[in-house]
């Protein structure tokens, strides 16, 4: 098979950009979380074990993000592959943090915790990018790969 030569769809540089910042953003999470611990909402025991169920499945999705954007830069079709499981992994970490804030009141918790701010941003964050890199990978899958 000769390589897709033709340029890439706009925007493909800014969902590269975007499956970085989620691998960046998990690890430098779960850096925090198990060292300084300023992510963390509260010192709760249920909170803790909340939490304690997630380094696994958000390595997951880095790794995933990682791996898609070698796919991608290459024109390959498991770059769309991992790209999709990545932004559905972390659609799924979003929305399991987000039932969970619900169900414990957390939000109300929003300007005054700055611990809460950032999990507000990381619930969005998940929510949203997971969302355009899923739209942006699926529409332009047959451009993003060797014909």
């Amino acid at each position: 098979m000769q390589p897709n030569h033709a340029a890439r769809p706009k925007g493909f540089y800014s969902i590269i950009f975007l499956l970085f910042l989620i691998g960046l953003f998990i690890t430098a999470y779960w850096t925090d979380f198990f060292t300084s611990g300023t992510v963390n909402i509260t010192a709760s025991r249920d909170y803790i074990n909340f939490q304690e169920t997630f380094p696994l499945a958000d390595s997951w999705a880095a790794f995933a993000a990682f791996l898609s954007i070698v796919g991608l830069l290459k024109r390959k079709s498991w770059g769309v592959l991992f790209g999709l499981i990545s932004g559905s992994s972390v659609i799924m970490i979003g929305l399991m943090d987000v039932l969970y804030n619900i169900n414990q009141g957390n939000y109300k918790l929003v300007p005054a915790n700055s611990a809460m701010n950032i999990e507000l941003f990381v619930n969005l964050f998940c929510l949203l990018s997971g969302t355009i890199i899923i739209i942006f990978l699926w529409r332009n899958r047959t451009l993003l790969t060797s014909q």
